[in-house]
């Protein structure tokens, strides 16, 4: 009988042991082999935004954009003849433009740019914005857009940031 119990017993704790180490620890794994930093998250929801404010350019639909602004923004005063003033500058259609490289983090918003919008005028802009969110340890939320910056570059020149004409949503622009 206790030879018995020797195979019974070494059974037991091999059954255990494989139990317990493949038990629940996929999921885990793949989440150590491969994380998604706040980085990341900031850089995919801006550029998320970025798409959704050109899409509206692109469809020259300004009820689109204005749905995409926060309620503060909604709130400052012209900003629906600013929106107007912003599908005015593009000359021509657009054609292409480079989704933003980079994004940059401040407490509860994130401000990016897209450095070149092509037109098949040949005209060049650039547009930068600022994205409200809400977020914790675990969820980052969009809350509209805070402003848009929109330049009319002017490619002849040498100097990065000459610009024709300049209008600015749900900010003011000096003129």
């Amino acid at each position: 009988m206790i030879s018995i119990k020797k195979p019974l017993l070494f059974l037991t704790a091999v059954s255990l042991f494989l139990g317990t180490a493949f038990t629940g620890c996929e999921k885990d794994k793949k989440d150590v082999d491969k994380p998604i930093t706040f980085s990341e998250k900031r850089h995919t929801l801006s550029r998320e935004v970025a798409d959704k404010i050109m899409e509206a350019f692109i469809n020259n639909d300004e009820e689109d954009l204005y749905s995409l602004l926060s309620e503060e923004t909604k709130d400052f005063p012209r900003v629906r003849e600013q929106i107007r003033e912003a599908f005015e500058i593009f000359e021509g259609e657009i054609i292409f433009y480079t989704p933003p490289e980079r994004a940059g983090l401040a407490s509860s918003y994130i401000s990016s740019d897209i450095r070149e919008i092509r037109t098949n005028s040949g005209d060049v802009y650039a547009l930068s914005f600022s994205a409200y969110f809400i977020y914790d340890d675990s969820i980052m939320e969009f809350n509209g857009v805070g402003s848009i910056v929109i330049d009319h570059v002017d490619i002849s020149s040498d100097i990065y940031g000459d610009f024709y004409k300049r209008i600015g949503i749900g900010v003011k622009i000096q003129d």
